[in-house]
């Protein structure tokens, strides 16, 4: 019997005062083994269950389970795809997630519900029903500051012909995408790039007024 479902049955044997005790035991417990990460959602193409926005929302409903919760939900927003010309408009959206699940089960976890709703890997930047990104897991520098410094600073033709063959956090492209930094504002306000030591408000103005005019909430 595992420590979660030893408290659940021990607090039917003893007071009210008591159950309240246990009750908020049981929430630090909890509270202590889910970690905070951003997820990253998008799309330009319909999938089987219909266009990118439902697609992201059974992608969510998917998810969530007693190992992952899902406790904030950006706006939902339209970019032009990227590379300019690639393919259909974008949708947009960042959850704020809790989970027990260390980060590289989480891009296993993403990887099988890509698949569920059609999710093929033809070639970089191809259109697609689904796309999930894990952008930050607590305030992890992984595998190390060398290997994200070096994917980060890859210029667009390397970023074509090259693709990480690990997992990198926190994710290299957030300073450079306002459609990811628009809605992580929706779900965190106060986060900190781990590496940078820039907030999402600064990194977002840090980017050209034209790349911030290109994104709409829909």
């Amino acid at each position: 019997m595992n420590i979660q479902n030893a408290y659940i049955i021990n607090i039917k044997k003893v007071s009210v005062r008591n159950k309240s005790f246990l009750m908020f035991l049981g929430y630090i417990f909890l509270s202590n083994s889910f970690r905070k990460a951003f997820v990253a959602f998008g799309g330009n193409v319909v999938s089987s269950v219909g266009k990118p926005k439902q697609t992201i929302i059974a992608a969510l409903r998917e998810l969530e389970s007693d190992s992952l919760e899902i406790s904030k939900l950006s706006n939902f927003y339209s970019t032009p795809a990227f590379p300019l010309g690639s393919g259909p408009d974008f949708v947009n959206a960042v959850a704020y997630i809790q989970t027990d699940k260390n980060a590289e089960e989480l891009l296993k976890e993403f990887h099988k519900i890509e698949s569920i709703f059609d999710r093929t890997r033809l070639y970089r930047w191809a259109p697609r029903p689904i796309d999930i990104d894990l952008l930050a897991f607590e305030d992890q520098i992984y595998p190390s500051k060398y290997e994200f410094l070096k994917w980060s600073n890859l210029t667009i033709t390397e970023q074509i012909k090259r693709v990480p063959s690990k997992l990198i956090l926190p994710h290299p492209r957030i300073q450079d995408r306002v459609f990811v930094l628009v809605p992580f504002l929706d779900v965190s306000k106060n986060w900190v790039h781990p590496v940078f030591k820039k907030t999402l408000t600064q990194m977002l103005g840090a980017l050209k007024p034209m790349d911030k005019e290109i994104i709409y909430q829909i």
